[in-house]
């Protein structure tokens, strides 16, 4: 557990740097767990649950001084890909089934750093996964559009849901659109003029107050609504040995691509920072945290490259950063 060694050796010098790096982070995270959490079929809190225990765990057992585990949305989608058609429309039966799907994510990259798998990752082609990424970028941009116009969209298939959409806009909710739109705009905006800015913070504030004073909601916008306070709380999954066959090949297949995704990422940013990645040790960390969302209520993780940029350009230097956001979030959560 690297981590114990970085608490020990703490250098109280950076506590400063990294309590402003952490609130930073803090403030992208908000808005994209719950986000994520929603897009992964859940609560909009689950998304929260996920991030606090996943940046504390990875704290612990990463190897990786910068790279920040939690939601995201490639994982997200897949959950929601996977689990969807086995629950049937049980809410409980999905909740169940993803934890269980993300604990054998985990157990599959434990075991493959017990065994010392982690050199696979010197053949990973960075090219198949980029257009991995980006193909499941349009498949989270289609699962929104229904939102952004105010339309109820059926389709599951990318471009029946586009095609739909088409033969649908005759029904868009204007005051909706409009809402997603300035946002949208708002956000390239600072993106290109305030970089410094937390775009995503700043949009969550600004669509809150507009909200509550106009109330949109009376208007026909949608709002997430109430978010429920609390912390996760230990569960353990009821699932069947069946279950557990169907879900097997999915999971094979994520935890190649969480650690693919993983030890790419924290790969750049420990050549940026001048140290060496351990691959086993990320196996070890990401099993570690997929494990304990699992346990914990939540859904699958993995590295967030969004809030590892923010980090690293931010000025952390340590998991010490993590630890902090995870704080915050238990704050967050309570109060």
């Amino acid at each position: 557990m690297p981590g114990i060694g970085l608490i020990r050796t703490y250098n109280r010098g950076l506590l400063k740097t990294d309590l402003v790096v952490a609130v930073t982070v803090f403030a992208i995270l908000v808005p994209s767990a719950l986000a994520y959490g929603e897009l992964a079929g859940f609560e909009p809190v689950v998304g929260l649950y996920a991030a606090l225990v996943a940046m504390i765990v990875y704290a612990l057992f990463g190897s990786s001084r910068q790279l920040i585990i939690g939601p995201e949305s490639t994982t997200a989608i897949l959950v929601a890909t996977v689990v969807a058609p086995l629950a049937g429309g049980d809410i409980a039966r999905y909740a169940s089934l993803a934890a269980a799907l993300a604990i054998l994510i985990g157990l599959i990259c434990l075991l493959a750093g017990k065994f010392n798998m982690g050199f696979v990752a010197d053949f990973f082609s960075k090219p198949i996964l980029t257009g991995y990424i980006a193909g499941t970028a349009l498949i989270v941009i289609a699962s929104q559009l229904g939102k952004i116009f105010g339309i109820s969209l059926v389709n599951d298939d990318f471009f029946a849901k586009i095609w739909e959409l088409i033969t649908s806009l005759d029904q868009t909710h204007l005051l909706t659109l409009a809402v997603g739109l300035v946002t949208i705009l708002g956000l390239m905006l600072l993106k290109r003029f305030a970089r410094k800015v937390p775009g995503t913070l700043v949009a969550l504030i600004v669509a809150i107050i507009v909200s509550s004073y106009f109330n949109l909601a009376e208007y026909g916008v949608a709002v997430v609504g109430q978010v429920a306070s609390g912390l996760p709380k230990l569960q353990i999954p009821i699932v069947s040995l069946t279950d557990i066959a169907m879900l097997l090949p999915a999971a094979l297949a994520l935890s190649v691509l969480i650690f693919a995704d993983g030890v790419l990422t924290s790969r750049v940013f420990a050549r940026k920072n001048h140290y060496d990645i351990d691959a086993n040790q990320e196996l070890v960390a990401l099993g570690a945290a997929n494990v304990s969302t699992g346990f914990f209520q939540s859904f699958s993780v993995a590295a967030s490259s969004s809030r590892t940029v923010v980090n690293d350009n931010s000025g952390g230097k340590s998991q010490m950063v993590g630890l902090i956001a995870a704080g915050l979030v238990i704050v967050f959560l309570l109060f």
